[in-house]
């Protein structure tokens, strides 16, 4: 490239300035306390909004358990249920006939009353005898 046209290659030398670097002046007495009162101002706000969080933490905790507590309870009721109608389920099939019919205790009404008319007795003696 020629010369004198910008970016020819050739840079212009930059002055390098030294700068001298100061240390920070270390604090008084008087600043490191007020250092450590921002510091305990700070540290006793964090502390109370974390006791309110803990609070508020320990409140849902209850409320929590005492939710577990009923859905356990609900829980188990359902098991028991579930267990009942199992047991249901198993058990042997009833024998058919094992009720009377209303026709067949009618008959075995007047089978009785045909006897107890046959033997002379009547009902209110017979209720005697039972008792």
């Amino acid at each position: 490239m020629p010369r004198g046209v910008k970016g020819s290659g050739k840079k212009a030398k930059t002055e390098t300035v030294v700068v001298e670097k100061t240390r920070k002046a270390y604090p008084t007495l008087d600043e490191r306390i007020a250092i450590a009162d921002k510091k305990v101002e700070s540290l006793t706000k964090l502390n109370n909004e974390r006791e309110v969080l803990v609070a508020k933490t320990e409140k849902k905790l209850e409320e929590r358990k005492v939710a577990l507590a009923r859905s356990t309870e609900q829980l188990n009721k359902v098991l028991a249920h579930r267990e009942h109608l199992v047991e249901i389920k198993n058990r042997p099939a009833t024998q058919q006939g094992r009720r009377a019919t209303k026709s067949e205790e009618r008959k075995r009404a007047e089978e009785l009353l045909s006897v107890m008319k046959a033997k002379g007795i009547s009902m209110e003696e017979l209720l005697a005898r039972l008792e």
